[in-house]
């Protein structure tokens, strides 16, 4: 969990959040396949950065229970390094949340130009992003608007079997060519 999800990034502009917006600020929920328990170091992170108070630690979640937690959230925030977030990425599409994002992670295959792209490694962009979508409704609506219909267009599960078998056909073809 500690490595490629940029969580110390995500923290620290949580906690540049939590400075301008005071009681207002917005909670941070974290969930992951990172197991049962909430990790250690997650927790000390935290409290280091000072937005313990801030943060709700979900852990490990069923599929259906993440997709209701993305129907009640305002936006997803995926500010990874490395490893793989598309399916976060998709999934908080289809539910209709805005994305803040790096482009790493196999986000830009997932998000297109839908995504609200930060830079790596970047806490005040990418705080910036957030509270631009916090306090800008219609903004946040049409990011969400336009994140649903790349799902629907791209990311549905018919969609990718077609072009997946297409894949493997076309490999097949050159294979009895040679």
């Amino acid at each position: 969990m500690m490595t490629n999800k940029g969580l110390t990034t995500l923290m620290t502009a949580m906690a540049i959040i939590k400075k301008r917006m005071g009681a207002d600020a917005p909670t941070l929920s974290i969930h992951g396949h990172y197991g049962t328990q909430t990790p250690s170091a997650g927790l000390e992170l935290a409290e280091q950065i000072g937005v313990t108070d801030s943060i709700v630690w979900l852990n490990q979640m069923p599929e259906h229970e993440i997709a209701n937690l993305y129907q009640r959230s305002w936006l997803c925030v995926l500010p990874y390094t490395g490893s793989f977030a598309g399916g976060a990425a998709a999934l908080a599409s289809a539910c209709g949340l805005p994305v803040v994002c790096t482009k790493k992670a196999g986000l830009p295959d997932h998000l297109g130009d839908t995504g609200i792209w930060i830079d790596e490694n970047n806490a005040e962009q990418l705080a910036e992003r957030v509270l631009e979508l916090l306090k800008d409704e219609k903004l946040r609506s049409q990011a969400a608007a336009r994140a649903v219909k790349r799902a629907q267009d791209y990311l549905r599960w018919d969609i990718i079997a077609e072009q997946t078998l297409r894949i493997y056909d076309s490999r097949g073809q050159s294979r009895q060519a040679a």
